[in-house]
């Protein structure tokens, strides 16, 4: 009987075609929008209740090892070109397969504007980095910077600016400026290159980086050096580690700074590159959607983080029942703090989870009380801990969290994962593509699919006719 009841919804899963909109476009823009965002999230809470039906049904083993479900959750097929050859894709779980192969593909796009960079950015001492970019393009510069810091080579301002219209008082001659934006169509980073120009004290210099568009020819018309960002992928979200490596080969190109006391500069090195893919494909073998669940740690310890049960014993009527979702929480220390953010972000962005995010010790201690007590009142916790280990971590900060764990939290089973690697590139990366893999398999046990975001287009349209306030 449960046998087929999972079967036809199954079937019903699959038959879950995304809705067009193209109806729609005799309609005024705004109606259109407001019409796609209704029909978009009617259609995932359709697909929602049916995927959650069949985790009841199947559990999470079974429901996680059923490549039909995943498939049918996982909608979006894409196509690119690499070096003459198209590479075919089912989805995010195909993408994330080729992400080891991104990081060499960024460095060479970059290395191929190095002449221009180096003769267009000023030839002064360069001391100041602001790298301009929100969402899922302001998240790789969070990282570039963490990875210079845990490597001992972040011998210069570098800062992430996120506002829609920044002040360039603070700008001189020895700062550069990166634009960044994955489609190059992102508004807000179009308007601060603007400014940029406007205000005219980018003598430093300044790069852009995009796939394309508007961006592109910003930058062609003023003369700022471009950057090709190579589109593998369908959302920014999907391209931090190609954001990453281009910032990153930036830095390395100009050589950043200049080899003095302070430090000598960041290097990005081939050899680097290619161990760390060489890592981040050992973590594939473990980490893909087709390794069973009994063997693979992201599709374990994303049931425990949503639903506290590592497996469920048995099957049918002895299965242990499903309760509400619970809220993660994900922690790191200081040395981490842009993986676990951009982790955070994704979580509410693509799995649709509600989730916090904390900073040890600061953010921990902050928590610890509410947390004990709700427990000790009777109100359980309705939350579940990720914490994120590295060597880049202080050694006071593993011990603070094996303390709260012993002394404070006894009950609670926690989820770590612990970076691998040799370099801090290394490690950040393979915390970020554990990371990804993980957030893949909690949208699936959502119900949700891990591209779409309707809500989220309908808001970015919006704003676009918002007139902001100037600032010099």
């Amino acid at each position: 009987m449960a046998e087929k009841i999972a079967e036809d919804l199954i079937a019903r899963l699959q038959g879950l075609i995304e809705p067009s909109v193209t109806a729609l476009a005799a309609t005024s823009a705004p109606c259109r929008r407001r019409e796609y965002e209704r029909v978009m999230l009617a259609h995932a809470k359709l697909r929602q209740r049916t995927a959650i039906q069949l985790l009841r049904v199947l559990g999470p083993e079974m429901y996680l090892d059923d490549p039909r479900i995943l498939l049918a959750l996982d909608r979006s097929p894409y196509a690119y070109d690499r070096n003459g050859q198209s590479v075919q894709t089912v989805g995010m779980m195909g993408r994330l397969t080729h992400v080891p192969e991104y990081l060499l593909d960024m460095q060479e796009l970059v290395k191929q504007t190095g002449n221009d960079l180096r003769t267009r950015v000023t030839r002064r001492r360069l001391g100041k980095v602001k790298v301009y970019g929100v969402g899922g393009s302001a998240a790789p510069a969070g990282l570039a910077k963490e990875i210079l810091t845990n490597s001992g080579r972040l011998s210069f301002e570098f800062e992430v600016v996120r506002r829609d219209s920044p002040r360039f008082d603070a700008v001189d001659k020895e700062t550069l400026l990166v634009f960044s934006s994955f489609s190059g169509n992102t508004e807000e980073t179009l308007h601060c290159l603007d400014l940029a120009v406007k205000s005219g004290r980018a003598e430093g210099g300044m790069v852009a980086m995009s796939t394309g568009g508007c961006l592109k020819e910003k930058a062609c018309q003023n003369k700022v050096p471009w950057i090709q960002i190579p589109p593998r992928v369908c959302q920014p979200r999907e391209s931090a580690a190609l954001q990453v490596v281009a910032i990153l080969a930036i830095i390395s190109e100009l050589g950043l700074p200049s080899g003095d006391a302070a430090g000598s500069p960041f290097s990005l090195k081939r050899r680097m590159l290619e161990e760390t893919g060489e890592g981040l494909r050992d973590l594939t073998k473990a980490l893909h959607w087709a390794v069973p669940y009994r063997d693979n740690p992201a599709k374990q310890m994303a049931v425990k983080l949503l639903y506290r049960e590592a497996g469920w014993a048995g099957s049918g009527a002895g299965r242990a029942p499903m309760g509400l979702p619970l809220i993660p929480i994900v922690l790191s220390s200081a040395s981490h703090e842009a993986v676990a953010y951009e982790l955070y972000t994704q979580l509410c962005e693509a799995s649709k989870i509600l989730c916090h995010v904390a900073t040890c010790p600061e953010a921990l201690h902050n928590l610890v009380e509410s947390m004990k007590f709700g427990l000790v009142s009777g109100q359980g916790h309705p939350w579940s801990l990720y914490f994120m280990e590295s060597d880049d971590d202080e050694p006071r900060g593993a011990d603070r969290w094996c303390h709260t764990l012993q002394e404070v939290f006894p009950e609670v089973e926690p989820c770590s994962f612990k970076a691998t690697g040799r370099t801090a590139f290394e490690r950040s990366m393979s915390l970020y593509y554990f990371n990804a893999w993980l957030r893949l398999y909690l949208a699936f046990l959502n119900g949700a699919e891990p591209l779409p975001v309707p809500t989220m287009d309908h808001m970015k349209e919006y704003m676009k006719g918002i007139k902001r306030r100037e600032c010099g």
